[in-house]
Order: structure tokens, then C-alpha cells, then sequence
């Protein structure tokens, strides 16, 4: 394996891991995230696991704190669906979506 396919690799994996695990944020920070939504393939185009999906959503959160210390998903409060077949346009909504959100929370 050559060091540009590893690190197209890790890329894959980072993304993979985002959309099933994201990254805790500091409380108060909206995020989303999609157990079912396609993930990067190599050599581009998008993957889903589970074959025969048209359809998936992403949902928008909020990082809460927990009891002892670091922060959790809170609630989703907002849902974007999306096609397989254009995954980046869902994802991209809910970029959008969240980043208003993070705005208007350090705006008050």
C-alpha cells in the first residue's frame, strides 16, 4: 500500500467514523450525524451499508454536558433527509443548519 492510498484511507475512516461516532464538542455546540448515511467509497462516489436504501436522515443535536465531566449527544431536533444516490446534498443542509444555530448561540 502506497502512502497516498493510506492516506486517502485514513480520510475514509475519519469521515466513516464521523458520520457513525462524531467527535464530542464542547457543550452547546449543534452537530449531526447519520448511523445510516453512505460514507466515501474509494475512488469516489458514496457507499450505504444497507443495500436496496434510497433513503437516510441526519440529525441535528446539541452537545449537552454529562453529570461527571465531557459532554453527550443531547436530542435530535432537527432531521435532514436525504437520497443515496446525493448524499452531499443532505450532508451539506445539515452543515448549513447547524452552523445558523452555532451563530445565533454566540450572537446572544
Amino acid at each position: 500500500m502506497t502512502s497516498a492510498d493510506h492516506n486517502a484511507r485514513m480520510a475514509q475512516d475519519t469521515t466513516q467514523r464521523r458520520m457513525k461516532h462524531p467527535e464530542p464538542k464542547p457543550a452547546g455546540t449543534w452537530d449531526y450525524f447519520g448511523a445510516c448515511a453512505p460514507t466515501p467509497k474509494e475512488g469516489g462516489g458514496f457507499d450505504s451499508f444497507m443495500h436496496g436504501q434510497e433513503t437516510f436522515t441526519l440529525g441535528c443535536f446539541v452537545w449537552e454536558p454529562k453529570a461527571r465531566s465531557g459532554t453527550k449527544r443531547g436530542k435530535v431536533v432537527y432531521r435532514v433527509k436525504g437520497f443515496v444516490s446525493d448524499p452531499q446534498a443532505a450532508l451539506d443542509i445539515a452543515e448549513a443548519w447547524c452552523r445558523k444555530r452555532n451563530a445565533q448561540e454566540a450572537a446572544e
